[in-house]
């Protein structure tokens, strides 16, 4: 049985999620850059590529070097721009890298 501050605790999780749920969904048809930065190179990061050959068929964010999405990023670069309804789904996918390994500005 859950004590009262844990069942608190949960909401907060919950509540939370619930906006990021909310945010993907309104930014599923964004096609709007975002500025993300990572901990490691993005060939260390998780998930994320600089490939053009690879991508959104294998389920990984494809970063850019500028805002136009146009130049892929270096893939020892330590951030660059991405797709903001792809953003937004790999925050869904990997709440744990969020802030951790990388983030958005």
């Amino acid at each position: 049985m859950a004590t009262l501050q844990e069942l608190f605790a949960r909401r907060a999780a919950l509540k939370e999620e619930l906006e990021q749920v909310e945010a993907t969904i309104a930014a599923f048809a964004s096609s709007k850059p975002v500025e993300i930065w990572t901990r490691k190179n993005l060939r260390n990061t998780g998930w994320v590529t600089t490939r053009l050959d690879r991508g959104a068929e294998d389920g990984l964010l494809m970063v850019f070097s500028d805002s136009t999405l146009s130049t892929p990023a270096d893939e020892s670069a330590h951030g660059g721009w991405v797709v903001r309804s792809a953003w937004e789904q790999y925050k869904l996918a990997f709440p744990d890298a969020i802030g951790n390994a990388i983030g958005a500005y």
